[in-house]
């Protein structure tokens, strides 16, 4: 390079601090040059692209430049368009709008110091669709902003743009299609081709897990999440899920790569729920949801005391069957006896079931109620059939009696009891 050009290129550096300092420049995502064919081999960022250092005697080399960046104002292509160029394109050149995300990518054939066969070509493929492509130099040198940071530019070195013409200056720009570009370039000694493509900066998906959520122990919630991707890339999904509850729940979940998981928990729980998404060029991007499992009350299915009297004294047993969807919760049960006791149940927790007994201190009819309580506060009552306890009859013949012999003496007795009684007397004659 020339010391005037030298020159140059310290002043576009100047000149690059400047314009970098008004756009945004986003987080890196995977390359966008995904192929390259014939003497096209895609490389890292190099030290410089200068007509002096990267050289090759058959190979034209590309690499990605800054990627994610927001255009601070228009930036002039050459062309636009699907089609075929031997041309530079209009003098004012087509225009990115201000304002646009994109993605640079280079080309340079540069025969130099390395000599060779100039005649070079091959295809140039994109993850993303092309919005422009640069090939007059002034147009490169005021895009060179979009470069890799630890590469060096030429500037406005002359020979650094595509030549057009016929014979040994016959360059040829092909757009294939919205994301292909083929090249047929016939680079002489000491000069270079190159090119700067813009393509679309691929925007990640927007997850949103939906909610808030909320369902029952027991039962099964569905979840709705979202995950549009701008660029109508496929998008893997994935959900996680964790849970605050008693130790020992469970919340079992299904379809956890779809958009409408399903999670049921053994207990009540709150339940955090994150979707992750992602579309091959981002890191994940994740969106959280709450889901509050609440507690349901457990349920009895029977009681049973003894539906004939009991004898005072005797025992008076109950049974009862009750249900709960909290396959987790514990339970206590008391019985109010109808008298002033209440006493606690026996709990069967694998079997669902409790057991009381008591002993009444006075005949009567009693009205029970049976009460089941689970450990997260939900409660169940339910009346029983009544129960009726019975104690002896008692008796009375009443007298003493007087009459004559010979004659009938009436007896007056009494008898009473809690249920119907049967009276019978028997007399045993004293000595005349």
């Amino acid at each position: 390079m020339a010391h005037g050009s030298a020159r140059t290129f310290r002043i576009f550096v100047a000149t690059l601090a400047v314009v970098v300092a008004i756009v945004g420049i986003g987080a890196p995502v995977s390359a966008n040059v995904t192929v390259t064919s014939g003497n096209l081999l895609k490389i890292s960022p190099p030290t410089d692209v200068l007509q002096s250092g990267l050289c090759s005697p058959d190979k034209v080399f590309t690499f990605d430049e800054r990627q994610g960046v927001t255009l601070g104002s228009d930036v002039r292509v050459d062309y636009n368009a699907i089609g075929s160029y031997s041309a530079n394109g209009p003098a004012g050149g087509l225009a990115i709008p201000a304002g646009t995300v994109v993605d640079s990518h280079f080309l340079d054939s540069n025969v130099g110091a390395c000599g060779g066969n100039p005649n070079r070509e091959g295809t140039w493929k994109f993850s993303q669709d092309i919005l422009g492509v640069i090939v007059a130099r002034p147009r490169l040198v005021n895009s060179d902003y979009l470069g890799a940071t630890a590469t060096n530019y030429p500037g406005s070195v002359p020979s650094r743009e595509f030549d057009f013409g016929s014979g040994t200056s016959a360059d040829f720009v092909q757009i294939v299609d919205a994301r292909t570009i083929y090249v047929k370039l016939q680079t002489q000694f000491s000069s270079a081709d190159q090119m700067r493509v813009i393509t679309k900066h691929n925007s990640a998906p927007v997850p949103n897990a939906g909610g808030p959520y909320a369902g029952n122990e027991g039962s099964t919630v569905t979840l709705a999440g979202s995950a549009p991707d701008p660029d109508s890339d496929p998008v893997t999904k994935s959900w996680n899920f964790t849970w605050t509850a008693s130790p020992g729940t469970v919340c079992t979940t299904a379809g956890v790569t779809t958009l409408t998981p399903t999670i049921n928990c053994n207990d009540d729980a709150l339940v955090t729920a994150t979707l992750s998404a992602t579309d091959g060029f981002h890191p994940a991007v994740t969106s959280v949801a709450n889901v509050t499992i609440s507690n349901r009350a457990p349920t009895i299915s029977s009681a049973t005391v003894p539906a004939t009297p009991v004898a005072l004294g005797a025992p008076v047993n109950l049974s009862a069957v009750f249900g709960d969807v909290g396959a987790h919760d514990t339970h206590t049960a008391s019985v109010a006896w109808g008298d002033v006791a209440i006493t606690s149940g026996v709990i069967n927790e694998s079997g669902h079931s409790v057991t009381a007994s008591h002993v009444y201190a006075a005949p009567g009819v009693y009205s029970l109620t049976l009460t089941v309580n689970d450990d997260d506060g939900g409660t169940v009552s339910v009346a029983t059939a009544d129960v009726t306890v019975v104690g002896p009859p008692t008796a009375s013949a009443g007298g003493p009696y007087n009459g004559d012999e010979g004659s009938g003496t009436t007896l007056a007795g009494s008898a009473s009891g809690t249920l119907p009684t049967t009276t019978n007397w028997t007399f045993s004659p004293g000595v005349a």
